[in-house]
């Protein structure tokens, strides 16, 4: 992470996390910390009755630096250089007086874990006291002495875990870890055999710059690959960046952009065909004779009880849906047609879907931010899929039927969209879908309540120029479905929405998603 002499504390403040650098872990263990005070509730057989607070555990960690890195970046110079110009470490691209000696040796006192002194602290002190253990009386396990104030037990399985030989527990008390437990001999410096001058996940790893905190990349990758769809290290100002649009980084601190090394339109058949892995077919469907379909293709359905009917179309040949296979791909390279939303409800903040998408027509709103674009104003490729998708649904269901939004989702190597439904407001009961490119498995479930599963009732593969009807608004009320591809895929779904009389304008606070959170990197 680069230094920001500007911002506060010289860290860039903008940034949700900073990498410090390559950690050994050297201790692990396990204790109680008190919750919120809930009267007469009871962990693990075990009640807290000084305080009547409820008790969890804590898994704790111990790091320890590893010194062939250096002095941390991280850590701010007790004097800073008194100069006009300011004199930079050319290796990590961060000011010299924001690199420093480490600071008096004391005793940490830390919430989660435990971080080493560096080798400057180690040689300083003067106590070479062995660390102390004991073996617990009742559990048989031996547990490191690690605070001042005494030994306990580290054992979650003990029912004494926890507890001082006096009959207190750790919880109330302040703890203050021991010098002996801080002061520990190193471990040997770890290597990595094996990686070096190789390529791992898209990291390239080499003899002189191992320890290096900034990740190094390789193009030689195909770009539907996982490689494509990984953050980025920006050079310029040192943030780690999502990767948002389909065919480039973006920085989002400085807007540098970082290119595709490569522009390929990839044909179907690298996606379809014998050499692809085959799939077990599918379940909870059954084939008809249909004579409403072209020579050659076939209709299967199923039906979800509570809910409607599925309808799977499958063409006498996907090639003639190569052309617009292809057409999504040059799309996606030549205009912003495709990015990663933000999600709506995230643990952290900034987190995007997995996938990428393109919505057109009517806003839809769902469990993420999408932008939308009117059929007139988006890509030709959109409303040459709406028109094939109703037609093929008005056939199929012998009735006309209508689409006014199309959300295109575009799929690399290992993006997958998680179990949902399309019932958000104003959905109707009809939704039909084009698949393009690799295979992908859909399943579906009936909709758990709050902490239960499921299991799958129905599981459909989908090949390239398959259509699939989902007839009836139960089947988004009682059900979810999830899609997992198995490589490069375009998939456009088409809705009709209706909005609310009372507000033609919809808006995010009475459009509010009612579909589960996508699974989002």
């Amino acid at each position: 992470m680069k230094q920001d002499p500007a911002s506060k504390d010289g860290v860039v403040s903008r940034a949700r996390y900073a990498v410090l650098g390559w950690y050994l872990v050297r201790d692990f263990w396990e204790e109680y910390e008190p919750g919120e005070i809930q009267k007469g509730l009871i962990v693990d057989n075990f009640e807290d009755t000084s305080t009547q607070t409820p008790l969890f555990v804590r898994c704790k960690f111990a790091f320890e630096w590893i010194e062939a890195q250096g002095t941390p970046w991280w850590i701010r110079t007790l004097e800073r250089v008194q100069s006009k110009t300011v004199a930079r470490n050319p290796e990590l691209d961060i000011p010299v007086d924001m690199e420093l000696s480490t600071p008096p040796v004391e005793t940490l006192e830390l919430n989660d874990s435990t971080v080493s002194p560096s080798p400057e602290d180690k040689n300083a002190q003067s106590s070479e006291a062995p660390i102390v253990e004991h073996i617990c009386p009742s559990c048989s396990q031996v547990s490191p002495l690690i605070y001042h104030q005494g030994w306990f037990c580290t054992n979650q399985e003990c029912e004494h875990m926890g507890m001082f030989s006096d009959g207190r527990l750790s919880t109330e008390v302040t703890l203050s870890y021991t010098d002996a437990f801080i002061d520990r001999p190193s471990l040997p410096e770890p290597t990595l055999k094996g990686l070096e001058d190789s390529d791992v996940s898209g990291f390239t790893y080499s003899s002189l710059d191992k320890w290096s905190v900034v990740p190094r990349y390789s193009d030689n990758h195909e770009t539907y690959e996982r490689e494509h769809w990984n953050g980025r290290y920006c050079h310029n100002c040192g943030r780690l960046n999502s990767k948002v649009q389909w065919n480039r980084w973006v920085c989002a601190s400085c807007n540098v952009t970082i290119e595709e090394a490569k522009d390929t339109i990839y044909p179907a058949t690298d996606f379809v065909g014998s050499h692809v892995m085959k799939h077990p077919g599918m379940y909870g469907l059954t084939k008809e004779d249909s004579g409403t379909l072209d020579e050659g293709s076939s209709l299967f359905y199923g039906d979800l009880p509570f809910g409607g009917r599925v309808y799977l179309i499958r063409p006498a040949s996907g090639n003639l849906f190569d052309p617009l296979f292809e057409e999504y791909q040059k799309e996606g390279l030549s205009r912003d047609m495709f990015r990663r939303s933000p999600l709506k409800s995230a643990y952290v903040s900034g987190q995007h879907t997995s996938h990428f998408q393109h919505n057109g027509g009517v806003p839809y709103n769902f469990s993420c931010h999408v932008t939308t674009e009117s059929f007139e104003d988006g890509p030709l490729i959109v409303r040459k899929t709406r028109d094939i998708l109703e037609s093929t649904a008005s056939r199929i269901l012998d009735r006309d039927v209508e689409f006014n939004e199309v959300l295109s989702c575009a799929y690399k190597k290992e993006q997958k969209m998680n179990f949902h439904s399309d019932n958000e407001v104003g959905v109707q009961g009809t939704i039909a879908a084009l698949s393009l490119g690799s295979p992908a498995k859909m399943t579906f479930r009936p909709r758990p309540r709050k902490g239960e599963e499921t299991a799958v009732c129905m599981e459909i593969w989908l090949e390239h120029g398959d259509i699939l009807i989902m007839d009836g608004i139960g089947i988004q009320e009682n059900y979810q479905h999830r899609v997992v591809p198995k490589g490069l895929r375009f998939a456009a779904t088409a809705r009709m929405i209706e909005r609310p009389t009372s507000d033609p304008e919809p808006n995010a606070r009475r459009w509010k998603a009612k579909a589960t959170t996508q699974e989002g990197q």
